[in-house]
């Protein structure tokens, strides 16, 4: 049973193999392909979750550019251990 204080993630379509990784080390991790983003913005918020994200373009949605929703930004081209 997961923490409260646990962090849960939201990975955009491109972190499909991140999700699995945090999802190997015992993470809750959720990942969809195809999600528009205001779709993923609103599911993060909906589930309490941490919005984990390679594209630029969804840190100007105003409530994660207000700092309303948590989001990161990961890096292209990172491997794994990065």
């Amino acid at each position: 049973m997961a923490s409260s204080l646990e962090t849960r993630f939201a990975c955009d379509a491109m972190l499909g193999a991140l999700a699995r990784w945090l999802r190997a080390a015992s993470h809750d991790a959720s990942w969809q392909y195809g999600v528009p983003d205001h779709d993923l913005i609103q599911r993060s918020r909906d589930e309490g979750r941490t919005l984990l994200s390679s594209d630029s373009g969804i840190f100007h949605f105003a409530l994660i550019r207000d700092g309303v929703q948590p989001a990161l930004f990961v890096p292209r081209g990172l491997r794994p251990l990065e």
